[in-house]
């Protein structure tokens, strides 16, 4: 019963301390995450009764206000290719397989040779 209670404790501390850091966190947008979770829990409870919604407009994202474009594929790609160098070399792909295949090879055949023997 005595390992219950502290276990039990013990959890409620760790979830004490868990909403004290999250109440002084901020995520990615700017907002807090306690607040916003009221600001959800609201909305649903809003749902259920079925009360309209506020009359304040939804946020505008910047996906929404950007217009679309009509380009071809083609395009898009010559618009989008980097010269230089390229971030992966074919030729050290290429050798670097090489290698491992013969590595493959030689420990394949030392393999087979010592199961023949054995």
């Amino acid at each position: 019963m005595a390992i219950a209670l502290t276990l039990l404790l013990v959890l409620l501390v760790a979830a004490a301390v868990l909403v004290g850091v999250a109440a002084l966190l901020v995520d990615d947008e700017g907002q807090r995450p306690l607040p916003a979770l009221r600001a959800a829990l609201a909305e649903v409870r809003r749902r259920r009764r079925g009360t309209p919604a506020a009359a304040a407009p939804a946020p505008v994202t910047a996906e929404a206000e950007a217009e679309p474009v009509d380009v071809s594929l083609a395009d898009l790609l010559r618009a989008t290719t980097e010269r230089g160098e390229a971030y992966l070399r074919v030729d050290e792909l290429a050798a670097g397989l090489q290698k491992a295949t013969e590595r493959v090879q030689e420990r394949t055949t030392d393999l087979v040779a010592h199961v023949r023997r054995g």
